[in-house]
Parts: structure tokens; C-alpha cells; sequence
């Protein structure tokens, strides 16, 4: 009997080893999780070697995750074509058609994940840097990189669109959400405030408008965590920091202050750029955060700016009540 129980509690122990080792089921690792951040925002504002060191950091340590590590290779090859760097291309490229061949389905989920204009910019650099054979071989799943592997393979054809022009090309692309399924849901300050505002869409396709996007899309996902809501927030935050000048960069990380109650960081990125009218949200959450911090004259005047665009609720209405304005 007690060797019988000893050998079940054997195989359990190695059932949850062998689990926990299989692809999707590891808890995501912080430090390679930033690394991945880090590295995606050094990309952002063109330090291409910082990312693709951080990038390659990161695309190690996720070998479990398949969710953030195609995300990581995609990224790291998008850092090395900056770099020039062909054979480096190729071989995260390889590294994505490794996963998409042995998980399709988890690679599927991973690749639509991504925005358009990021498959976009893959496809086109690998259009670039993939031998004939390969770039045949390769599943194409945008219009600029179907477009770019025809100018490269036929010279004959008109030109491809560019990198730059990723965003209008791959606007017909399926865009999908990550699917998520995490316990830990991150939730605003309370259930019946308002829900996160589509902010100014970025129009131009620079890097820091594509990562504003990235990061808006993320934070609308279903089953938003905690711990991505703060790494969100952290991306956010240095885009902001280093942009004092891009509006939407500070409204996004002001919002994302919000929504984890640092009501100090609220009030300093929407104080760098003040919402607009137009955006009644916003122009709560900044008033929400200056009542918080004890400014409630400047409260008020900011809940002024939200003019009746504003859903009522529960929550609406006692902070209305306590600022002062109805």
C-alpha cells in the first residue's frame, strides 16, 4: 500500500513536471518579459542594437512561451534587417517557421496577435533576406509582403511597398485579438467606471505611432492581467518620457496610471498634455486622479472639459458628487 502510494505520487510530480515543460502551460517570466519590452521600445526609437541584444535575450529565455516568443523573433528580425544584419534575419526567421511547423495552432494564435503593420514590416524585410527557395516556400499573409517577395523573385513587376507603407498594405489582414486566458484579471478602478477610451489613432506610420497602437490593442484584450497591465504601463511610460511632445503617448500612460490607481503619475502625464473636450474619459480620469491627489479645483475644471459625452454610472456619479460637479 505504501509503495502504491508512493509510485502515484511519483507520477504526479512527474505529470506536472512534463506539463509545466510543454509549450503554453509555463507562467510568462518577468525578466524575459522586459527583456522583450525593453527590447521592442529600443527598436521604437532606432536603437536597433539595443534591441536586438535585449530581443535575443528574450527569444532564449521564452523557449516555453510561444505566445512572446514569436513575438520576440519577429521583433529580433525586424532589429537585425535594421542592422543589416541578412544571416541573423534568416535565422530567427527559421526560428519562426520552427514553431509555426511543430505548434500551428499556437503559432496561428501568435502571429495574429500581432498588428498588421508588424506582420507587415516581418514579411517585407524577409522579402529582403530569405534565399529564392525560402521566400517561395514562405506563407505570405499580408499584401506588402506578397507584394515585396514578387518584386524581389520577379523584378519585372512593379515596385513593393516599402516598410513604411506596412500599415496601408496590411490593412486588409485578419486582426485578431490574443486570445487570453489568464486568472489574475486586471481591473480598472472600479467595474462601473468608464471603459478605456479609443485615444487619438495614430494616422502616421512611425515607429512611436505603431508602438502607441501596439500598446492600445493590448490593453483593450480580453483577460488583461495584472502583471501585463504593469509591464504595459512601464512600455508606456518610457514611450512618454521620451516623447513629452506626442499627445497620445502621454494620454495612453496616463490612462494606464489610472487604471492601477497611481493617481500622482495620472495627473503628471495628462498635465504634460491635457485631454481634449472631445475625449470625456480622458478628461475623467484626469479629474478622478486630481481629486485623489487633493486638487479639487483643478478637478473640477477638468471634469468641465468632459461636456455630456460622459457615460454615467455609479462610480461616475459619486466622484462627480464628491469633486463637485453634476
Amino acid at each position: 500500500m505504501r509503495v502504491t502510494t508512493l509510485l502515484l505520487i511519483l507520477l504526479l510530480a512527474l505529470g506536472g513536471a512534463v506539463l509545466a515543460a510543454s509549450p503554453g502551460f509555463g507562467a510568462d517570466d518577468p525578466f524575459y518579459l522586459q527583456r522583450l519590452q525593453v527590447g521592442r521600445d529600443a527598436l521604437a526609437r532606432g536603437d536597433a542594437a539595443i534591441a536586438a541584444r535585449d530581443l535575443r535575450i528574450a527569444s532564449f529565455g521564452l523557449l516555453d512561451e510561444l505566445m512572446p516568443l514569436v513575438e520576440s523573433l519577429v521583433f529580433l528580425a525586424l532589429a537585425e534587417d535594421a542592422l543589416g544584419d541578412a544571416d541573423d534575419v534568416r535565422a530567427a526567421a527559421m526560428r519562426v517557421d520552427e514553431v509555426r511547423t511543430r505548434f500551428p495552432d499556437d503559432a496561428g494564435r501568435a502571429w495574429r496577435a500581432l498588428i498588421p503593420a508588424d506582420r507587415a514590416r516581418f514579411e517585407t524585410a524577409l522579402a529582403r533576406h530569405l534565399s529564392d527557395d525560402a521566400l517561395t516556400a514562405w506563407p505570405m499573409t499580408t499584401e506588402a509582403g506578397a507584394a515585396a517577395r514578387v518584386a524581389r523573385l520577379d523584378p519585372s513587376t512593379a515596385d513593393a511597398p516599402s516598410a513604411d507603407d506596412a500599415q496601408t498594405g496590411a490593412g486588409a489582414a485578419e486582426d485578431a485579438q490574443t486570445e487570453a486566458g489568464a486568472d489574475d484579471v486586471a481591473e480598472a478602478p472600479s467595474a462601473a467606471a468608464p471603459a478605456p477610451t479609443a485615444t487619438e489613432a495614430p494616422t502616421a506610420t512611425d515607429d512611436v505611432a505603431l508602438a502607441i497602437d501596439d500598446i492600445r490593442r493590448q490593453l483593450a484584450a480580453p483577460g488583461l492581467t495584472t502583471a501585463r497591465l504593469q509591464q504595459l504601463y512601464a512600455r508606456a511610460g518610457g514611450l512618454a518620457d521620451a516623447h513629452p511632445d506626442r499627445d497620445a503617448a502621454q494620454w495612453t500612460a496616463g490612462e494606464l496610471a489610472y487604471r492601477q490607481r497611481l493617481w500622482a503619475d495620472t495627473v503628471a502625464y495628462f498635465t504634460r498634455s491635457t485631454p481634449p473636450a472631445g475625449e470625456p474619459n480622458l478628461c475623467f480620469y484626469y479629474a478622478v486622479a486630481l481629486y485623489e491627489t487633493g486638487e479639487a479645483r483643478r478637478a473640477r475644471r477638468a471634469l468641465r472639459r468632459c461636456g455630456g459625452g460622459l457615460a454615467r454610472s455609479p462610480f461616475v456619479d459619486d466622484y462627480l458628487r464628491k469633486i463637485g460637479a453634476r
